[in-house]
């Protein structure tokens, strides 16, 4: 860490000990001055970093893919709003809503323990769940990656879940075209 650096212009002629007596004063005063300049810059970059993670934050719970942040212990740490309405019960939720919900965690967690692996890089595989809102069935493609230690702690997972319900369906219908 560098000492503070300044100056002070005088306007007209000052003692010997005039000059002292500032030269003391500033000593004194430009280590804080310097302090107070650099809590000032941290406090800057730290209104930065807030509005970055705002901003992160508002673009993962914009998509419309389900997005899910575990843990080493595949506990969910983190969810958008899409995977919430998958995953997620409340209070005044239906019996219908809290079981298809109840499902679609047990499959979840299954895919979870048997997710990626850090040397085996991104996996992907299709699972089947329930839409919670009128008990359709949906196919997702799961697409899991472990995120670098240096990002989160080692055994940390994003998952993306894309719903291919309508792709498989068109497939589906094609097939029987073709068979005809």
């Amino acid at each position: 860490r560098s000492a503070p650096v300044g100056a002070l212009v005088v306007d007209g002629s000052v003692s010997d000990a005039t000059l002292d007596g500032i030269q003391q004063l500033l000593a004194g005063v430009g280590p804080t001055l310097a302090r107070i300049a650099e809590i000032h810059e941290l406090r800057a970059r730290a209104q930065r970093q807030d509005q970055d993670i705002r901003l992160l934050d508002a673009l993962v719970h914009s998509f419309a893919d389900p997005v899910i942040l575990t843990d080493p212990a595949h506990r969910v740490v983190f969810a958008n709003r899409r995977a919430e309405d998958l995953f997620s019960t409340r209070p005044e939720a239906s019996e219908a809503r809290n079981a298809a919900v109840g499902a679609n965690d047990l499959v979840l967690g299954s895919w979870l323990t048997q997710g990626p692996h850090p040397e085996s890089g991104p996996a992907a595989r299709e699972i089947d769940l329930i839409d919670p809102t009128d008990g359709s069935d949906l196919t997702f493609e799961v697409t899991s990656v472990p995120l670098p230690s240096a990002l989160s702690r080692e055994g940390t997972t994003i998952s993306v879940l894309r719903d291919i319900t309508d792709l498989k369906r068109a497939l589906s219908a094609l097939e029987v075209q073709f068979s005809r």
